[in-house]
């Protein structure tokens, strides 16, 4: 019976874990120019709520509760409204409704990666945060995943799979009165405050690329509660996570790496 020599050995595992890698960067290069996620019913309806006026500097909760919502419908199929107010209430981290304060969506999808979180009807808006109370954990996520801040198509493989939270510089007058269009500025690139969620990405028929913005700032603003922002403006990719499960293997990468499994069991020891 034949062996592989080591030699042997360390080229078949060199030559899997390439197929397995190219296979990654096929699948990573897959992703369309378009895409709305509105369309499919992946994003919740907009908030008949203005967080300019109520819950100041609330929105990293919405965006938090938002991309957990769009996440496990994309999975299931099914929309669940989930709670702001429970992560404004029980999420120690930030701050509440205090604008001033802390307002990270990195670390509200954490406390829902630890503690769960419920539905929006068992723990309804209420504008203020008040104490913490008893809440069952209807929808959970095992991991977070972020984009390098320099790397716009990451970003968008990123949106083309879910929608992503980012945070923008949304404090210029033009800004809060935007009402539609593509927004190209005026804005900072060097600092980022309003968490919004991208819910897909297009091109004009001019050619210019934007993203577009869930806000919640009601349906009065922007479109619908929407923007459409042009891609490279306003620092939108200084800080983006979202929800996602563990990476999975295909099942010819599984086959690939069994094979060489049973390869390696039935070696002799080499001295």
């Amino acid at each position: 019976m034949a062996y592989f020599s080591p030699l042997q050995l360390s080229f078949l595992l060199f030559f899997t874990m390439s197929l397995i890698w190219i296979q990654a960067l096929s699948q990573e290069a897959s992703f369309s120019n378009s895409v709305d996620w509105r369309e499919s019913g992946a994003v919740s309806r907009v908030w008949d709520v203005d967080l300019r006026k109520s819950c100041k500097g609330g929105s990293w909760a919405f965006a938090a509760a938002g991309a957990v919502e769009s996440f496990k419908a994309i999975q299931t199929g099914r929309m669940v409204v989930l709670s702001p107010q429970q992560l404004i209430d029980c999420n120690t981290y930030n701050s509440g409704c205090n604008e001033k304060g802390t307002a990270d969506p990195y670390h509200a999808l954490n406390y829902i990666r630890l503690h769960g979180i419920t539905t929006d009807s068992k723990y309804p808006y209420t504008g203020v945060k008040s104490s913490c109370k008893p809440f069952t954990n209807d929808v959970s996520m095992s991991q977070i995943g972020t984009v390098p801040g320099t790397s716009d198509s990451f970003l968008v493989e990123a949106v083309s799979k879910q929608p992503v939270i980012a945070r923008i510089d949304g404090s210029a007058s033009e800004f809060d009165s935007y009402a539609g269009g593509i927004y190209s500025g005026p804005c900072s690139d060097s600092k980022a405050s309003l968490p919004v969620l991208i819910v897909g990405y297009g091109r004009t028929q001019h050619g210019v690329e934007y993203w577009i913005l869930k806000n919640w700032w009601g349906r009065s603003w922007g479109e619908g509660g929407y923007m459409r922002l042009e891609r490279g403006k306003c620092n939108i990719l200084s800080d983006i996570s979202f929800p996602r499960d563990p990476p999975k293997f295909s099942s010819k990468s599984v086959i690939y790496v069994t094979f060489l499994r049973n390869i390696a069991l039935f070696q002799p020891i080499f001295p």
